[in-house]
């Protein structure tokens, strides 16, 4: 003999209109029935359904609870997704394995925030003085400039008068007065033509001639 309470809830489905004993069947109330006609198979529905109808485990699974295995399934993409590297607790973090060699690399090129602005200061120092040797020079040039002409104006004129003072001819023939300085002193090679092109003589024969 059976013992227990009797079932209440014995079919038939309202839709398919199955009545087995063996079967689990809802009775709808107003929350369930509304429900069904909410979801997104509600125009499945291929009958009224109303508040005392009794629906299979299939079809109420289908019609009013059908949510219940999407929601389960999303909770559970969510969690497997869930990255837990960064947290402090929960969940298994996960590890970074290192060699002995490269952990130590990293100890070791540590720095401190007070030994970084050292060495910002340090670059900020190198840059000035590298902008005051910078102004300098272009302050400078001219200078030299001016002075290695002066040493080769006077070389050239030393070389000129001892020339002349040995009571040689004048020297009319360019090549010529250009291979006497050179010969006696090999810093003014180059020097005498350096001086005829700043002269530009083709331009002042053009600009003659334009006239």
């Amino acid at each position: 003999m059976t013992r227990g309470k009797k079932k209440e809830n014995i079919g038939p489905c309202k839709i398919c209109g199955c009545e087995n004993t063996t079967e689990i069947y809802r009775k709808l109330n107003t929350n369930t029935s509304a429900e069904a006609y909410k979801g997104p198979e509600a125009h499945l529905l291929p009958v009224t359904i109303k508040i005392n109808d009794q629906l299979c485990q299939q079809h109420y699974n289908q019609f009013v609870v059908y949510t219940r295995n999407k929601t389960k399934s999303s909770s559970n993409k969510r969690k497997e997704s869930r990255d837990l590297a960064y947290h402090k607790s929960g969940g298994s973090q996960k590890r970074v394995c290192l060699s002995q060699n490269t952990y130590e690399q990293l100890i070791n090129k540590e720095v401190t925030i007070e030994q970084l602005q050292q060495q910002v200061e340090q670059l900020k120092s190198e840059l000035n003085d590298y902008d005051i040797m910078i102004k300098e020079a272009q302050i400078s040039e001219p200078l030299r400039f001016c002075q290695f002409f002066d040493d080769q104006i006077l070389r050239m004129t030393k070389i000129l008068y001892d020339y002349q003072r040995d009571g040689k001819p004048v020297i009319l023939d360019v090549q010529e007065f250009i291979e006497l300085i050179e010969s006696r002193d090999s810093k003014l090679k180059g020097f005498f033509n350096t001086i005829f092109k700043a002269m530009n003589p083709a331009g002042k024969v053009i600009k003659q001639y334009s006239l």
